[in-house]
This record gives C-alpha cells, structure tokens and sequence, in this order.
C-alpha cells in the first residue's frame, strides 16, 4: 500500500498524466507493469478487446469482491466495454497511450455500493462517506515491444472513509494486485496472437 501527492521517476510520470489530472493526491495506489512484445498500437487495440478475466480464478476473484456470492460467475468476456457499462466511467482516453476509469463508491460494503456519475463530475465531488477510484491501462512503445502498465488509486472523502477501505484493503489488495498482474496477462496475450 503507499500513499502519496504525486509520483517520481519518468516512466511513471509518463503514464499518470491523466491520473494526476483526475486525481493528484491518493491514500492508496496499486502499480503494476509488464514488457510485451508485440507493437504499441497492438497492445492498445487489445486493452479494449482482451477478456480481462480470462483465467477462471479471476473471475471467481471478480464475483466475489462483487459481492456475487449467491450469483453463478459468468463465462461471458469480461472487456474494458463491459466494465463501463458495470459501474466504471470513462474519465478520458489518449487514444494508443492510455486509458483512464473512475468509479466513486463504498467498496467496503458487502454488494460494492457503486455511485453513478458523469466524467465532468469526478474531480469536484466530496461528498463524505466515499472512495474515488481512478484505474488506469498505458502503453508505451520500447524498442523490442512494448511496456504494459496499469495503476489504481483511491483516495478517500474522508477519516471514516479511509479507515473503512484500509480495513477493506488489508484483506482484498493482495486479490486486486493478483487481478491486476492476470488483467495485464490477458492483454498481452493478446496482443501476441494478433501480431
């Protein structure tokens, strides 16, 4: 877990432009990145098309931080379109560089109260009782591939909040991290067997 304003280190603030517009300082980030070899605009075409929960143990990861205990867990392919439509908000897209998703909600809770809202309405809201989530999917072009990354960060509107989701953390990170490293896998995998 790591709590910060901004980061360092130029691949880094390469990648979080868009988070540090939407969302400058967290309480808790999540990092995590990969070399892919296939082409960027490859692997950026992919970020939209891959089944992000491929792996069945992923899924089953899904539902239940979901919430979905009683639910069968769906086979259908669970893409960043699906995931928009689940409660994710577009924030903004730099099309063949990155892609970033909000979410405002109480994840803490049993059924993952999640609050609707428009892209516009993310950075002013602050409402107590409330975790803002941004996610985001980079490529960046090297010379043998490509450099896939994803970053969360969550900041909390307030004390109450924050203590809730550090409790809801300690237990579910560890997943989201793992979630994270298979979403990453999918992606290239994908893009290896388009390119």
């Amino acid at each position: 877990m790591e709590r910060g304003d901004r980061p360092v280190g130029s691949a880094i603030l390469s990648e979080s432009d868009l988070l540090d517009e939407f969302l400058p300082s967290w309480d808790v980030a999540s990092r995590h990145a990969m070399h892919v070899d296939a082409p960027a605009e490859c692997v950026y075409s992919c970020l939209w098309s891959a089944d992000l929960a491929a792996a069945p143990v992923t899924r089953t990861l899904f539902a239940i931080r979901g919430g979905h205990f009683s639910k069968p867990v769906s086979s259908a392919p669970l893409t960043l379109r699906a995931m928009s439509r689940a409660g994710f908000t577009l924030l903004d897209e730099r099309p063949g560089d990155q892609i970033l998703f909000g979410l405002i909600g109480r994840p803490w809770q049993p059924a993952y109260e999640i609050r609707r809202f428009e892209a516009s309405e993310f950075i002013p809201f602050d409402e107590s009782g409330y975790a803002k989530i941004v996610w985001n999917f980079a490529v960046q072009a090297e010379s043998t591939g490509t450099r896939l990354s994803t970053q969360t960060r969550v900041r909390c509107t307030d004390r109450a909040s924050l203590i809730k989701f550090q409790m809801y953390w300690l237990f579910t990170g560890p997943f989201s991290s793992f979630i994270r490293r298979q979403m990453l896998r999918s992606i290239a995998a994908c893009a290896s067997a388009d390119s």
